[in-house]
């Protein structure tokens, strides 16, 4: 199952470029942001010594509610990303944790990291 979820245009654009640059890393943008946000997952557990152990800030944070049609329109492209993967960054990287304060900001970091040379994806198998 699949969750869909929005990108800024400008965002899904250079994905899509770097994906027809690096077909070996991913086929299009959809395929890189899942990707990356998998990497992301697996760094910050390893970074903090595994899900069970990673620091609880202690504060929390009220969830900013956008309304839908803020996110509607030419400069927001819909991406489906696997909604276990989505739970997952929403419970414990966003919910808990707050390394980012929403999914979507999650999944940009990721790739980011990665369009900018940070990390290294590794070619698909």
């Amino acid at each position: 199952m699949a969750v869909m979820m929005r990108f800024p245009k400008k965002f899904v654009e250079r994905c899509q470029r770097f994906a027809e640059e690096h077909p070996d890393l991913a086929r299009d943008a959809n395929e890189l942001v899942e990707r990356c946000g998998r990497l992301g997952m697996r760094f910050f557990s390893k970074l903090y010594g595994g899900d069970e152990r990673l620091p609880d800030s202690g504060r929390r944070k009220r969830r900013r509610k956008f309304e839908e049609r803020l996110m509607e329109g030419e400069n927001w492209v819909p991406l489906y990303l696997p909604d276990e993967d989505v739970k997952t960054i929403r419970e414990v990287f966003v919910e808990k944790y707050q390394i980012t304060s929403t999914a979507t900001a999650f999944y940009m970091l990721c790739t980011y990291m990665v369009l900018l040379g940070y990390w290294e994806l590794p070619i698909k198998i």
